[in-house]
């Protein structure tokens, strides 16, 4: 029981950290993007409607949709896995992959678009 009250405390953690560091991309960067590696990596405010890439513009349903199927295979793939040190990796992976997609799903109930900040500029 201990293990899935840590594992639902670093998502929590995880979703906190993701909408803190959009709220800084809201503030910092809209105005003046920070080049990282010249002509190749940005940090640079962008508003992304779709998926990777701007693919499916304005399918927000769609992705939420998508996103709440995605969470409950997660929770039973995370249940079902053996809580083993050999299998850690990809608990701890799931608990990235999931505060990440309710991050995402948050900004898409409450901005209607995801905020992003990393662009590859190749």
């Amino acid at each position: 029981m201990g293990f899935y009250l840590i594992a639902i405390l670093l998502i929590g953690l995880g979703i906190i950290f993701d909408q803190y560091t959009k709220y800084l991309a809201v503030i910092n960067l809209k105005d003046a993007p920070i080049t990282i590696i010249d002509s190749v990596f940005e940090l640079r405010y962008l508003e992304n409607r779709g998926a990777a890439f701007g693919m499916l513009q304005n399918k927000q349903w769609f992705f939420l949709v998508i996103g709440v199927l995605l969470l409950i295979a997660a929770v039973i793939l995370f249940l079902k896995l053996p809580r083993t040190k050999r299998v850690l990796p990809i608990h701890i992976c799931m608990m990235f992959i999931t505060s990440g997609a309710i991050g995402n799903m948050i900004d898409r109930l409450h901005l209607g678009y995801v905020v992003d900040f990393f662009d590859f500029v190749l």
